[in-house]
């Protein structure tokens, strides 16, 4: 089994990620972290509307959303760009199982990847 190598952020990528943090909250836009992603998504199986809502309206989103944002911005922070990783994040979420595992995290995350380069 191959040891999974964590790559270290540049000081541009941690603090472009810490002031969309800041800015997403300052909108009133709740951030959760990747920790309790299995619980978000026992939610949506649920079919928890208030959950589904606040996603596809921006009020919500995961902090791997934020993450991916954070790449594909250059001078200026998007929320469209939010709302379409928000999309991709229901698509996982009808998609897979819980508990979700580091392969489905990683493929959820390229999901999100695509659905914003396509929105760029």
């Amino acid at each position: 089994m191959r040891k999974i190598k964590i790559q270290k952020q540049s000081f541009k990528t941690q603090l472009r990620f810490r002031i969309a943090k800041v800015l997403l909250f300052l909108n009133g836009v709740e951030v959760i972290d990747a920790e309790q992603i299995n619980v978000l998504f026992s939610q949506i199986k649920s079919e928890d509307n208030t959950v589904i809502k606040k996603l596809q309206q921006g009020k919500l989103t995961l902090d791997i959303v934020v993450a991916v944002n954070c790449n594909y911005q250059y001078h200026f922070f998007d929320f469209k760009l939010i709302k379409t990783g928000n999309r991709a994040l229901l698509k996982a979420a009808i998609r897979f199982e819980i508990p979700l595992s580091a392969k489905k995290i990683s493929l959820m995350e390229w999901w999100i990847r695509q659905e914003i380069i396509v929105e760029v």
